[in-house]
């Protein structure tokens, strides 16, 4: 049953997405919510993520929340699992196939900015920071330290905003980056690009969204990198972030 789902249900929901669309969010948000649980079929979440160009299309929430769930869980399980067909069979296992989907997304990501950016940027920053805080900084937490603990607070744009320290200082500068940041990659050129076109809107647009879902230190990091490389347009926008207490006193 799973396998049919998989290899059938799944491809038609999402490819006649748009003829009944509160339907299929339903039936896609299912697939979605067995993530996690033991065993899990993963096969199902990797098919829903070959189609997730017809979500990114018709419905680019659901789109983000794809990318947010599949980021927002890590498979630990090195359990064998079978690949190929019978001609050529192929042994993997649970945490491979589950960060292939992953690797689907990753590649996916572009057109899912350049098609509707806002909810891709939302998504990309939620789903990023997931994975940083799972790879980087929760299993690094001692003695009865809780993310509070690392916490500091700013003011920023009219809101408070939040920094997150992360070791960033060490792992977003390895020549061995994980594939995962990729994402932070692509949303951080395309911010590039829009004040280098002097799309101030664009830019207002993008910071008004990064303020609500930036923590991790890394990422402000990387957006006054972004500044430092367009003054004329950033630099106005991000001074008072670069003064901000945590951007001077922090070491990430």
């Amino acid at each position: 049953f799973e396998r049919l789902t998989g290899v059938v249900a799944i491809p038609l929901v999402a490819k006649t997405y748009a003829t009944g669309a509160n339907e299929a969010r339903g039936l896609l948000r299912d697939v979605l919510a067995v993530v996690g649980e033991p065993d899990f079929p993963i096969d199902c979440i990797h098919r829903l993520i070959n189609e997730v160009q017809h979500l990114i299309a018709h419905d680019p929430e659901l789109a983000g929340a794809v990318y947010e769930c599949v980021f927002g869980y890590k498979e630990q399980s090195k359990e064998e699992t079978n690949m190929g067909g019978a001609v050529m069979p192929l042994i993997s296992n649970r945490r491979q196939d589950y960060d292939m989907c992953r690797y689907g997304l990753i590649k996916e990501f572009p057109r899912f900015l350049s098609s509707a950016t806002l909810p891709a940027v939302r998504a990309g920053i939620r789903a990023v920071q997931a994975f940083a805080l799972q790879s980087h900084v929760l299993r690094h937490l001692h003695d009865g330290k809780n993310l509070n603990d690392i916490m500091f607070e700013f003011h920023f744009r009219g809101a408070m905003a939040h920094y997150v320290e992360d070791g960033s200082a060490i792992w977003d500068e390895s020549p061995y980056p994980d594939q995962e940041l990729q994402i932070a990659d692509a949303t951080f050129e395309w911010l590039a690009t829009a004040a280098k076109a002097d799309r101030i809107e664009d830019v207002n647009r993008f910071l008004d969204v990064f303020v609500s879902e930036a923590r991790l230190a890394f990422l402000w990091s990387r957006l006054l990198g972004v500044g430092a490389e367009t003054p004329r347009i950033l630099g106005p926008c991000l001074w008072e972030l670069a003064i901000a207490k945590p951007m001077i006193e922090e070491p990430d």
